[in-house]
């Protein structure tokens, strides 16, 4: 099982030395940059929580065009989550990497069938693709400038 870290900003030390180690694999998407031995992709216009939207589409298109099949399972988290690895992997486990899996604590504020909310949610790689496509159409993914990213992941 393969894990990514898919965003994270300023807490990437503590992160560290607590739960990313426990992953199989990890890296920060960050809009500051990290020293050389901490794995991650540095892209200044990732800055300020305004345009959240527009951060993550652009980290699953690199997900998709430039990670291949690396991973199995995606996590996204922000930098103030904790993840206990152990409980997900035994969570995920139930569940084939092979189809479109999405979890996430589901509010339903918004989005009549619910949303991960903030912290943190799971793709499976065939969710990833998929959600690239959508992404890909403007009828059904119109590009917007907004900060609720987990309520547009939600949508499609």
């Amino acid at each position: 099982m393969g894990w990514l870290w898919l965003y994270a900003l300023i807490q990437a030390h503590t992160i560290l030395e607590t739960w990313a180690k426990r992953c199989d694999d990890f890296i920060f998407f960050t809009d500051s940059p990290m020293s050389a031995e901490i794995p991650h992709i540095y892209w200044k216009e990732l800055h300020s929580r305004d345009h959240s939207w527009e951060k993550i589409r652009r980290i699953f298109n690199h997900v998709v065009d430039d990670m291949e099949d690396e991973y199995d399972w995606y996590l996204r988290a922000d930098d103030d989550a904790y993840v206990i690895v152990e409980n997900l992997r035994h969570f995920l486990a139930n569940y084939s990497s092979k189809e479109p899996h999405y979890f996430g604590y589901r509010w339903n504020f918004f989005v009549p069938h619910g949303y991960a909310d903030g912290g943190v949610y799971v793709l499976s790689r065939p969710a990833v693709e998929v959600f690239n496509r959508v992404m890909e159409d403007p009828k059904l993914c119109p590009e917007l400038h907004r900060a609720e990213e987990d309520q547009e992941v939600g949508k499609h």
